[in-house]
């Protein structure tokens, strides 16, 4: 959570005409700089003529989410925090720009909160029809600028994708203890079932790592993920149970085990087992496809 507005008397914006070419020279420089001005040094000197410089201490609020303002802000010294519901987001600096979203959508609100986080904070301030006015008359600016907007919000939502998450390292600990426990009850019944102490203390690992494996798999923010390895393991799994099943029953010796399938019984029963597998192999690949196809939509949509 971020700190609040400290009540302080902020000095009022200087105008160009107070302010010394040495002073303004500096400006220029500072915003060509800028990624979006890209040392475009006419665009530079037009940002520089049409704002105005202002100050302000640390604490104070800059641009709070939800507001309807809507002029741009160049700094030139100090650094800014942005937050997004309350969640830290990123840190601005020195000749980057902050409010630019909100000037390039005429009446939309404020996106995020906007703190000073150095003791004091200088800035060239512009407003968005004069902003809006460099956009139409520069297009290498103007798609600069699409382009830093668009990166913003890919950034925005997998950051605060990562905040929001209901489960991530909580999970983690969940399928520990889970894992724990399960090994517990095993390693009790095979102790309290006349099993020697070190048998008990096998399967108790055993059973508590197999148990954490499992609970991790299960979490639901990687279903998609999840979906596709269980899917491709069961398909190996059937495909390599069926070779052998092949290779005991039909050209090796007849062999009984119980987990393949026998193929040398008569020839109804052997086709359907043939049909069986073919149909179940068909039906993990088809669910294995989904399950990438859907985790590759979601993970571009969060880029």
């Amino acid at each position: 959570m971020f700190r609040k507005k400290k009540i302080v008397e902020l000095e009022l914006p200087e105008e160009n005409d107070h302010l010394s070419e040495a002073v303004l020279e500096k400006h220029r420089k500072i915003i060509c700089r800028n990624d979006l001005v890209a040392n475009d040094e006419e665009l530079a000197t037009a940002i520089v003529s049409r704002s105005k410089l202002v100050r302000f201490p640390k604490d104070h609020v800059l641009v709070t989410q939800g507001d309807d303002t809507d002029d741009v802000y160049f700094i030139l010294f100090g650094s800014v925090s942005v937050y997004i519901n309350s969640n830290f987001i990123d840190t601005k600096e020195a000749t980057e720009t902050v409010g630019e979203m909100a000037a390039m959508k005429p009446g939309s609100a404020r996106s995020a909160d906007v703190i000073v986080n150095t003791q004091n904070l200088e800035a060239r301030v512009i407003s968005a029809h004069d902003f809006r006015n460099l956009m139409s008359k520069n297009v290498g600016f103007r798609e600069r600028l699409s382009d830093m907007v668009d990166s913003m919000n890919r950034k925005n939502i997998r950051l605060l994708g990562e905040g929001k998450s209901s489960f991530g390292s909580t999970w983690t600990w969940t399928s520990i203890m889970f894992g724990v426990v399960i090994g517990v009850l095993c390693g009790l019944w095979f102790g309290f079932g006349g099993s020697p102490i070190w048998v008990a203390i096998l399967w108790a690992l055993g059973a508590g790592a197999l148990g954490t494996l499992v609970a991790i798999r299960m979490n639901p923010d990687f279903i998609y993920r999840n979906m596709f390895w269980l899917s491709g393991t069961a398909m190996i799994a059937q495909a390599v149970q069926t070779v052998f099943s092949l290779s005991f029953s039909v050209n090796g010796p007849q062999q009984s085990l119980p987990f393949l399938w026998n193929f040398s019984s008569n020839p109804e029963q052997k086709w359907w087992g043939v049909a069986i597998i073919y149909l179940s192999l068909a039906g993990l690949a088809f669910m294995s496809w989904l399950a990438d196809r859907d985790l590759r939509r979601n993970s571009s949509r969060n880029e």
